[in-house]
């Protein structure tokens, strides 16, 4: 059977950090939320709608193969299915970005050489230092004006 895809446009940064993750095309794991979010949302593709080509976008998702909705003939996702499809990525990738980085006002380690270390390890791009570096401060300032410590 020919596989069917879903294609994205992300931040460079999800895109790498997914395609280390998961493959290119992105295969998700069966019975994750991502792939029942797309299993839920997955349509055909209306007739007034020219199927998608990938142009413009950077990321490839395989559509998971089910009984009730074989892939040959829903492979549709909404724009914003899609966007919740992102918003649901992005998700994971905080957590797991902020699980890996933890704490670090506890390590001995200079900052930058950790984010460094982290992008290295999740095949992101050194481009994308200062982009990572602004998401961990942004959820730690945002927890510790509650008074609440994540790590």
């Amino acid at each position: 059977m020919d596989n069917f895809v879903i294609y994205l446009k992300v931040e460079p940064y999800l895109a790498q950090w997914l395609t280390k993750a998961f493959g290119s095309p992105v295969d998700l794991p069966r019975d994750t939320p991502e792939c029942r979010l797309i299993k839920r949302f997955l349509d055909k593709t209306p007739l007034d709608i020219r199927p998608d080509t990938g142009e413009g976008t950077n990321l490839a998702v395989l559509i998971p193969w089910s009984k009730e909705k074989d892939p040959r003939t829903y492979n549709y996702l909404s724009p914003r299915a899609k966007a919740l499809l992102i918003e649901s990525f992005e998700t994971v990738f905080l957590n797991n970005m902020w699980t890996e980085l933890g704490d670090l006002d506890n390590l001995n380690c200079n900052l930058t050489d950790v984010i460094y270390a982290w992008l290295e390890k999740h095949g992101i791009e050194e481009e994308q230092w200062e982009t990572i570096r602004q998401k961990y401060y942004r959820i730690r300032k945002r927890f510790r004006e509650k008074g609440i410590k994540l790590a």
